[in-house]
């Protein structure tokens, strides 16, 4: 396994995310919002500085945290198309990062989640996936497939065998459908499981410190050494000391209204995961 952060979560400013991922000792970088720019302004010229600056320092671009299909469910033709645009346009910058993977949503879900209506829109993505970026799905809070179950639904009856899952089992737990995914959910999905987001929420009502909220953290990360998982673990903490952040934020986690704070309590987490993963004697940089 290999320890990674969204950088964002840190600061918006790059260098200050680079200095602590190598002071931490983490190895990976996720890119999402940059020099208070959302994932979808950022610019050719920003993405090949952001990997420039990246790579120099022998730190792995795992990942583009684009907002893919992260709204509404389309109403029309017209929506679908720029959708499709949008995932197409990520799959570029993807490109240009030299990033591991593209992260995607399944739209807002009304009500209960609904994977076998994205399904009858997402069937069309097969022939749209390259095969020199991975597209991984997330667990999304408020999307159609907040539970791994839900995510496999949508894979089966879409036939996007050429996807992957993207576990967030604190987005599970915070969009009130499932308050204990581990190990149960996890199981179902384990093998289809390419990347996992780490945070920790307490039930509802706010993100915490690892290891203060509903999930068993140490656990996990001891049934992933078991169970020889080598993909990236991915601090996302959404935690922050002086201040809960709010849904509106969270939705759209960019510029320094979300940032603020995010530094010290990023820090504070990563010790936290460190130690998780110096007492299962896990190597975190696997040749």
């Amino acid at each position: 396994m290999k320890l990674a952060i969204i950088g964002d979560e840190i600061s918006q400013d790059l260098n200050t995310v680079i200095s602590t991922v190598k002071q931490m000792n983490f190895k990976g970088i996720e890119v999402r919002s940059v020099w208070n720019k959302s994932p979808d302004q950022l610019t050719k010229n920003d993405l090949y500085s952001i990997k420039d600056s990246i790579k120099k320092e022998n730190l792995d671009i795992i990942g583009f945290d684009s907002a893919c299909f992260k709204g509404p469910f389309p109403k029309n033709e017209v929506e679908l198309e720029n959708y499709f645009k949008n995932f197409m346009e990520s799959i570029e910058k993807a490109r240009i990062l030299d990033a591991k993977f593209l992260r995607i949503f399944t739209f807002f879900r009304e009500g209960e989640p609904d994977p076998k209506k994205v399904a009858t829109v997402f069937k069309d993505l097969k022939t749209l996936i390259p095969t020199d970026i991975q597209i991984y799905i997330e667990t999304g809070m408020k999307t159609n497939t907040p539970t791994i179950k839900d995510t496999i639904t949508l894979i089966e009856e879409s036939g996007l065998d050429n996807i992957g899952i993207l576990w967030d089992p604190g987005n599970t737990v915070y969009a009130g459908i499932d308050s204990n995914p581990f190990p149960n959910d996890y199981e179902l999905g384990k093998d289809l499981i390419k990347h996992i987001h780490i945070k920790d929420p307490i039930g509802q009502e706010e993100y915490v410190k690892i290891g203060d909220g509903n999930l068993p953290w140490k656990e996990i990360i001891s049934t992933l050494k078991e169970n020889k998982y080598e993909g990236w673990l991915s601090l996302e903490t959404h935690w922050r000391k002086t201040h809960i952040l709010s849904q509106q934020i969270r939705d759209k986690p960019w510029f320094d209204i979300f940032s603020n704070g995010g530094l010290e309590a990023s820090i504070e987490c990563m010790e936290v995961i460190n130690n998780y993963i110096k007492e299962e004697m896990y190597d975190i940089n696997p040749k």
